[in-house]
């Protein structure tokens, strides 16, 4: 047996109509029986269980909605965070690139000129981008 509602022989296709069957007799009983008042009761509470199983439904779908938010957001937070971390490394090779160009320019000068440079050796403040690399 297949639980596939669109199947003709599904099992959820024999239990709603069972289902159905069940229910239009008990509303069929209650008007012949001229109890409307019943049938008034009957019927109120099937629109509520309806109401109820809309409801839940709803509320189910709109958790799913916000674990599939959730989900995305993590993931492009993660792609940021490796973008940061390439754009870094790119960062500190440049940088050293441009101090060893200075340090050969000043080695130029001084060979060609006899001027004493000096050269001070400077660190990008790095602060954030070890804590970039702790996490």
């Amino acid at each position: 047996q297949t639980f596939d509602s669109e199947e003709p022989g599904g099992v959820w296709a024999e239990k709603t109509k069972g289902m159905i069957k069940f229910f239009r007799h008990i509303r069929q009983n209650l008007l012949m029986e001229n109890k409307t008042g019943k049938y008034f009761k009957y019927a109120i509470g099937e629109i509520l269980l309806v109401v109820i199983g809309i409801l839940i439904a709803l509320q189910i779908n709109n958790w799913n909605e916000e674990n599939k938010k959730k989900a995305l957001l993590i993931t492009n937070i993660k792609s940021i965070a490796k973008d940061i971390q390439a754009d870094i490394f790119d960062i500190q090779k440049v940088n050293k690139s441009l101090h060893n160009q200075i340090a050969h320019a000043i080695n130029e000068v001084y060979s060609k000129t006899g001027i004493p440079f000096y050269l001070y050796t400077s660190r990008i403040n790095d602060k954030g981008v070890k804590i970039l690399k702790q996490q």
